[in-house]
């Protein structure tokens, strides 16, 4: 007896969409019809997947040629960039066992193949949380209450030998909010903050304070927004601090940064970091800044004294707008000076604007090479 129950929907729609790459492949719906067929290709796995689904109801099989098509797809899409295309890359043998087994059961067991499922599932989730790559369940991190905590970074045990330095071991999980408000108050000695891929963390890094001083930490969210504000304060002043503040913030949040330093050195660098506003302060010290490689937001440097260096990744170019009593300029040859402004001769490369406040000291343009 002939099947009534065959629905119509799914081959048609794979027809049509057949056709409208045809009519792209032959140029006749526009110009990109070349790099439209390049990314929607792995379209014919998924097609593939749905059809030995709804055709012959095998549920492993049609699973990994949809999810293969999908992770070819999202593979065009970005660039390989995406955490589904690395799980592809560590896992696809998993699929190759997967298919096998579809192919014994044949779709004869339902129960079978969803517990084949399950248990592949748990398995992978296992692995990559024991890598980093999934976040296990953690203690989270907690909300605001408006409160502050300063405390000494470690106690020494009693009757020790006092130690120069603390340390303090930074690690905030990865925030689900897109962006992060980096406040740091820094009493003296070194700073040095850089953007990389933390995958499941959103700030990490560690702190080694002086002898007399104390870290505090609050950290406050709303729905659009986290902020962590971390700031060191002294018992009394330091003339050579041997404070350290080595941090990393993750590359894919829109990060604001404020950060204010009284006496010390900082090693800003913004190549991968995303960010929507820069405000970089000492009191009395150095500051080393590498540019991101584009950007049209305005990096602001001040400085009461010392050395401020802007080092310009290749490819790109800065536009530097300074002021200052006692202040010295030097730049590239390619770039000229006009009043209190200096400008690359050259129209090629994304333009960075940055404005310097010092009030006596050197402003050094300089080009990084890679």
């Amino acid at each position: 007896m002939e099947n009534t129950n065959k629905t119509y929907f799914m081959p048609i729609l794979v027809i049509l969409a057949g056709a409208f790459f045809q009519l792209q492949a032959m140029g006749l719906l526009g110009t990109t019809s070349g790099a439209l067929l390049e990314i929607a290709w792995p379209a014919i796995f998924i097609a593939a997947g749905l059809d030995l689904f709804f055709g012959a109801k095998r549920i492993l099989g049609s699973a990994v040629l949809i999810f293969s098509g999908l992770a070819v797809l999202i593979f065009n899409i970005t660039g390989g960039s995406s955490e589904t295309w690395n799980v592809f890359i560590n896992f696809w043998p998993l699929l190759l066992i997967l298919f096998g087994i579809d192919m014994l059961l044949c779709g004869r067991s339902l129960a079978g193949s969803l517990l084949v499922m399950i248990f592949i599932a748990i398995l992978v989730y296992a692995i990559l949380g024991a890598k980093g790559v999934v976040p296990i369940p953690d203690v989270p991190l907690p909300t605001s209450s408006g409160m502050a905590k300063s405390f000494p970074i470690t106690t020494p045990d009693p009757g020790s030998t006092p130690s120069s330095s603390q340390s303090r071991q930074i690690d905030y999980l990865l925030p689900p909010q897109a962006n992060v408000n980096l406040r740091f108050g820094v009493n003296s000695g070194k700073l040095q903050l850089k953007s990389e891929n933390l995958e499941n963390r959103g700030l990490t890094g560690s702190i080694a304070l002086a002898s007399n001083e104390t870290l505090s930490e609050e950290m406050s969210q709303d729905e659009f927004a986290v902020s962590y504000n971390l700031s060191s304060n002294a018992a009394s002043e330091i003339a050579n601090s041997e404070a350290f503040w080595n941090l990393k913030v993750s590359q894919g949040k829109q990060v604001a940064l404020s950060l204010k330093m009284k006496n010390g050195y900082q090693i800003i660098d913004f190549r991968g970091m995303n960010f929507t506003s820069a405000e970089i302060l000492n009191n009395s010290g150095n500051i080393d800044v590498m540019l991101p490689y584009t950007s049209q937001i305005p990096i602001n440097l001040q400085s009461a004294n010392g050395t401020i260096r802007i080092f310009i990744p290749q490819g790109a170019a800065v536009y530097c707008s300074y002021t200052g009593n006692n202040t010295t300029v030097t730049y590239p040859e390619n770039y000229v000076q006009s009043g209190s402004e200096i400008y690359t001769t050259s129209t090629t490369g994304q333009v960075i604007p940055v404005n310097v406040q010092l009030s006596n000291g050197t402003i050094k343009l300089i080009e990084a090479r890679n």
